[in-house]
């Protein structure tokens, strides 16, 4: 049987420590957000901003990404409430490959998700 220490800091509870560090105000956002939960299999989960399209390009032809109307959505209660993307996004993925890769864009919010998943 093994043992779990988390070492949170001086009187915080480790729900005040996940809302503080993981969940953060997701309508003052600016920046870039990464989350991921590892074991045998993985998953990389990141949000950031972008200014036009055309900053996407390189990680959709880094990763061969297509236009995909329904892409597969990773489904864990485990991800922080941040990584939302619309469910009328643009997105893109590399279909049925391993690991399953997706781009989610929301043009309005000029916000964009990317997630890869390895299972």
């Amino acid at each position: 049987m093994g043992t779990l220490l988390v070492w949170n800091g001086c009187g915080r509870s480790l729900d005040s420590w996940w809302q503080r560090v993981v969940e953060v105000d997701k309508d003052r956002f600016t920046s870039v957000q990464h989350f991921t939960l590892q074991g045998i299999d993985y998953s990389h989960h990141f949000r950031f901003g972008f200014t036009e399209f055309s900053d996407l390009e390189p990680i959709i032809n880094k990763h061969g990404l297509t236009a995909d109307p329904d892409p597969m959505r990773f489904s864990t209660q485990s991800l922080p409430s941040w990584f939302d993307p619309p469910l009328k996004s643009v997105a893109f993925s590399n279909g049925d490959s391993d690991p399953s890769i997706v781009l989610w864009i929301d043009a309005e919010a000029r916000i964009a998700y990317f997630e890869l998943v390895k299972i």
